[in-house]
């Protein structure tokens, strides 16, 4: 899993634990919806800007929401593996 997809999800995951739309975390982090959108899906990869105004948005450190989404991406590298080694 690329390391987009993990910041993705974890940025998904937060705004669940928030209870804001996209439309409102878009907001809180100066962003357009849409560009949220394909963060959270992992088709886009966000700037170091970017990554600081969503942290900021959510109340946390820009270091902090990098390392749920490294923790996010820890939680989805095993169960890869082991669908590979299935498939062998």
């Amino acid at each position: 899993m690329s390391i987009a997809i993990g910041f993705g999800r974890a940025v998904k995951q937060l705004r669940g634990e928030y209870r804001y739309s996209q439309e409102v975390l878009a907001d809180r982090a100066s962003l357009n919806r849409t560009y949220l959108g394909e963060i959270e899906r992992g088709v886009a990869v966000p700037s170091l800007a970017t990554i600081a105004k969503i942290a900021q948005a959510l109340n946390l450190s820009a270091s902090e929401l990098v390392a749920r989404s490294e923790r996010q991406q820890e939680l989805i590298i095993p169960k890869e593996k082991s669908l590979q080694h299935a498939a062998s």
